[in-house]
């Protein structure tokens, strides 16, 4: 994609755009194509498709104030155009997305009744183990680990699913590393997980053992048996959506509310803006501080109601 990227550049050079703002659109369409994982010219064409944006409209929402949302989409609407000229896609489906207002939106959380039915509809499923073929039980399987992972360590669901083998160290401890990927910094931290999880993290290790992985994806620890490659954004994302129809729970951003959830939960058991902070790997404490608020704002509604 090196190649690509290049006559990107150059292509915008002819358009005689200044070098400060072809370098941000390059610096954006990078972060773009490795977070979605689109590392070939086919991989591209999912870039016609509604659905995805849609996905990547929520995934920016969640992350980052609407100004910056602009900037990146300006970007990746300006790539887009790229690549139609380059025959690679056949429209900018970009210039259809809606601009994100500039307002302060509520955080949304999953309530403890929703919690529990949610991992224990996950658990039973695989208890009563009435999938048509072992593959699709494994395949399961994985998916629920990987919730679990994001909503005990609230992390980001490009988070859960770039998590690689070397980042568990479960001999020694029960720790295992969270790499903050692109508009996230190069923030770097380390989470627990439970000794529950252990037992289910060596089944996933034990499924991950029986598939020949494709090249490129060995590192990566949640690999899907049927794709054969690392588990997507989308697809864990669509995994929770079924399971969050199934039970007629609402939400806003399936998997991003969970993370949002879990913060919620810290802060209402009295932890510390930094050490919340710290936890959800927040560049800024200014953007934790929103969980306080939201919190605070709860306990006003609650207590109007007495």
């Amino acid at each position: 994609m090196k190649n690509l990227l290049e006559k990107f550049r150059n292509y915008e050079e002819k358009l005689n755009k200044s070098d400060k703002t072809i370098k941000v659109y390059v610096k954006e369409v990078n972060y773009f194509l490795d977070k979605y994982n689109l590392n070939s010219i086919e991989s591209l064409k999912i870039m016609e498709e509604k659905d995805f944006w849609s996905n990547w409209l929520e995934d920016m929402t969640n992350e980052y104030q609407p100004n910056t949302i602009v900037k990146k989409k300006t970007a990746l609407s300006v790539f887009s155009d790229f690549l139609i000229f380059q025959d690679i896609i056949s429209v900018n489906k970009v210039k259809q997305l809606q601009n994100v207002k500039n307002d302060n939106k509520k955080i949304e959380v999953y309530s403890d009744d929703e919690v529990e039915r949610i991992f224990n509809y996950m658990e039973n499923k695989i208890k009563e183990n009435n999938f048509k073929r072992k593959i699709d039980k494994d395949v399961y399987f994985m998916n629920m680990v990987a919730i679990k992972l994001l909503y005990k360590n609230a992390l980001r669901v490009c988070e859960a699913v770039s998590i690689e083998m070397n980042d568990f160290n479960l001999d020694k401890s029960n720790k295992f590393y969270i790499h903050g990927k692109g508009g996230h910094g190069n923030i770097t931290r380390f989470n627990s997980f439970s000794k529950d999880m252990i037992e289910q993290i060596n089944k996933c290790l034990e499924i991950r053992s029986n598939i020949r992985i494709k090249e490129g994806n060995e590192q990566y620890f949640f690999i899907s048996p049927i794709s054969k490659s690392k588990i997507t954004e989308d697809s864990l994302r669509k995994f929770l959506r079924n399971i969050l129809k199934e039970l007629e729970i609402e939400y806003s951003s399936p998997c991003h509310d969970f993370r949002h959830t879990r913060a919620t939960e810290l802060i209402s058991k009295g932890k510390e803006v930094k050490s919340v902070s710290l936890f959800l790997g927040h560049a800024n404490v200014k953007t934790t501080e929103r969980y306080y608020i939201h919190q605070d704002e709860e306990m006003m509604e609650e207590l109007s109601e007495v």
